[in-house]
């Protein structure tokens, strides 16, 4: 991946520390080498920090710390950087959602839920899909002002459980929750009518020619779960050097260059489960 000159500096550091990580995470290498390679992108990263300073670019790399703090398994540090990030852009959804996550596992649930509402009222529709298999657990109800078939339709499709209105009263919002966590799908009226029209214009299209095997179809859901290289080998009992293989025939056979790319045409395409 080359230098991009015109992208602020920060989102520089954040491009090129991603897929070295991704990198590390797939390979064989011994763990301490591993860690050798994080900690010199820890010194690498902290040093652009005090260049950067505290200009506004300097969030992304913010974000791109507390992801290399997640790999060195130090919550601590990286909720500082997080928190850091979003001080500094609160518009950065990526890093909004990256601390809904670290609050999440501190157990600290009213500030993970803030997060995640931020991230839901920021992100784009498309970027809905990211939350959901990292808070599988966690049923979302979409509440907002926004009622185009657009938003709607993304919002579906990424599994949300509900879709309400920000007018809709106090008393119908309980029993939506309610409702949701009872297995059931809320909506306000004039939402599930736009659901019904949408559903009916919609033809179940024919199954996609991708010819992927059984086996390829397991570990492409594990992908869709939320599992890494290193997770998805232990799960199949193989090697990371297999499940490697194994995803260049799925890309290839997706016509796909990246896993994030892979899951969201597994998704779309309902390839999977």
């Amino acid at each position: 991946m080359g230098w991009e000159k015109d992208l602020p500096p920060g989102e520089q550091l954040v491009r090129c520390f991603r897929p070295f990580l991704e990198y590390l995470a797939a390979s064989d290498l011994a763990p301490k080498t591993i860690q050798k390679h994080v900690d010199n992108l820890w010194v690498l990263g902290g040093e652009i920090i005090r260049d950067l300073n505290e200009t506004p670019s300097s969030a992304a790399a913010c974000n791109g710390l507390g992801l290399i703090a997640i790999q060195r398994q130090d919550p601590g540090t990286a909720r500082g950087y997080f928190e850091k990030a979003v001080a500094l852009d609160a518009d950065l959804v990526e890093a909004q959602l990256n601390l809904g996550l670290i609050y999440k596992m501190a157990g600290d649930r009213a500030h993970a839920r803030q997060c995640f509402e931020t991230f839901l009222a920021k992100a784009s529709p498309t970027q809905y899909r990211e939350i959901i298999p990292k808070v599988r657990e966690t049923l979302l109800v979409v509440l907002t002002v926004f009622d185009d078939d657009q938003r709607i339709f993304e919002a579906v499709c990424a599994g949300a459980s509900g879709y309400l209105l920000k007018k809709t009263p106090a008393p119908r919002l309980i029993e939506g929750i309610r409702e949701a966590a009872a297995g059931g799908a809320p909506m306000s009226p004039e939402i599930a009518s736009r659901v019904m029209a949408l559903f009916r214009q919609v033809r179940p299209a024919p199954a996609p020619g991708h010819d992927l095997t059984p086996h390829e179809q397991r570990l492409l859901q594990l992908l869709v779960d939320g599992h890494n290289y290193k997770t998805a080998a232990v799960e199949l009992g193989v090697s990371v050097n297999t499940i490697s293989f194994h995803l260049r025939r799925i890309y290839d056979k997706l016509h796909v260059h990246s896993k994030s790319e892979a899951v969201s045409k597994a998704l779309r395409n309902q390839i999977v489960g």
